[in-house]
């Protein structure tokens, strides 16, 4: 309980903006050369400013961030390992734009080709991965448009997996940062996205990182460039600092040069204005309550989900936290639910989540209830 206690003193300390007052409208936040683009907090996925964010249009190599969340789903679901080979086929080696040169029959683990598509953004090891996956670009493109689905990605339909020039193909950057937030959720994508430079083919083949903020924006995470004549030039860009990730969109940029540059500018925008504090994590506990006819008498509970508030730097608020505790009956497994924690700012409620336990308590035996009952008559 000194924990609660603790926290709660914190808590009734720490000042914190109300989630309604993050509203910006994109014309006082930042002006850009971008036609469209958004900011977005990783964590909670609000929206800081945006400009023209819904509107459909080309997305060039970004593209590819669907091609890459599709191979992250199948590594999680065993379907697939990094080690696995995929033969290129004739189709993948006939690829033009950005490659690495596959040549017909050449085989190539999903390590490297993942790497080349991350870093490199290569055009035939896409193909390459959605025939390996799929049996065939069509059927991969058909899990394409299928995921979008399931993500609410309203604008978006794909026409191909590595986002060269095609009719009605598109996007909007609202979209694709609402994908690049899916794609950032798996750990293992910054093992690549931060790559600056790297050898493959047993050191004959360099890769660049086409994305160069990771080499010149402090705490650049990823993410992905696209650039063609129908899309002109794009971008999201991710970058952490203080425990803080944002996600930064940028649509038909007039240069390669400039997109880094409104890029930078959103993301200064972000970092300079606002603040992610913690409110609960999930290895902090909040309580302890009695089991029950358990072996054991009292358990800890923590929260299911970490807490954090988006705030903005200039207002503030008190978030006080609130904790209801349930009664508890052994048997108890990890994961049950025996409590809710809420925080509330100017009597609202701007977090919450259940309170669970992260042991299981077994059951106590018939006589050591029988013990348990004697000693209380």
């Amino acid at each position: 309980m000194m924990n609660v206690l603790k926290r709660t003193i914190c808590s009734l300390l720490c000042t914190v903006l109300l989630l309604s007052a993050i509203s910006v409208s994109a014309e006082e936040a930042v002006t850009l050369d971008a036609t469209s683009y958004l900011l977005m907090e990783g964590s909670t996925g609000t929206v800081l400013t945006a400009k023209n964010e819904t509107e459909q249009r080309s997305m060039a190599s970004i593209t590819k961030l669907m091609t890459i969340l599709l191979i992250l789903e199948e590594l999680d679901k065993g379907n697939l390992s990094l080690t696995d080979t995929v033969t290129a086929s004739a189709n993948a080696s006939a690829m033009g734009g950005s490659q690495i040169y596959l040549k017909e029959n050449e085989v190539m683990d999903v390590d490297t080709l993942l790497k080349s598509i991350f870093v490199a953004s290569a055009n035939d090891s896409c193909i390459a991965m959605a025939e390996h996956i799929a049996g065939s670009e069509a059927a991969f493109v058909e899990r394409m448009n299928e995921r979008a689905g399931e993500l609410g990605l309203t604008s978006t339909v794909y026409k191909n997996p590595h986002g060269l020039d095609e009719e009605g193909h598109h996007s909007s950057a609202k979209d694709i940062a609402t994908l690049s937030r899916e794609v950032m959720k798996h750990d293992i994508t910054t093992n690549y996205t931060t790559i600056w430079q790297e050898r493959i083919r047993n050191g004959t083949f360099e890769l660049t990182n086409t994305n160069k903020l990771i080499r010149f924006y402090d705490g650049a995470t990823g993410l992905k460039t696209g650039s063609t004549t129908d899309a002109g030039c794009c971008l999201s860009a991710t970058a952490k600092r203080n425990g803080m990730e944002l996600i930064a969109v940028v649509l038909n940029s007039p240069t390669d040069a400039i997109r880094f540059r409104d890029a930078k500018t959103l993301l200064d925008y972000g970092f300079k204005n606002y603040t992610l504090t913690t409110l609960a994590a999930t290895d902090e506990s909040f309580g302890e309550i009695p089991v029950k006819y358990g072996k054991k008498e009292t358990v800890l509970v923590y929260p299911k989900e970490a807490l954090t508030l988006l705030s903005k730097k200039t207002e503030q608020v008190n978030a006080e936290p609130k904790i209801e505790l349930y009664t508890a009956k052994a048997p108890l497994n990890a994961g049950d639910v025996c409590g809710k924690l809420t925080f509330e700012a100017n009597g609202e409620i701007v977090k919450e989540t259940e309170l669970i336990v992260t042991e299981a308590v077994v059951k106590q035996s018939f006589w050591q209830t029988v013990k348990e009952f004697l000693k209380v008559i």
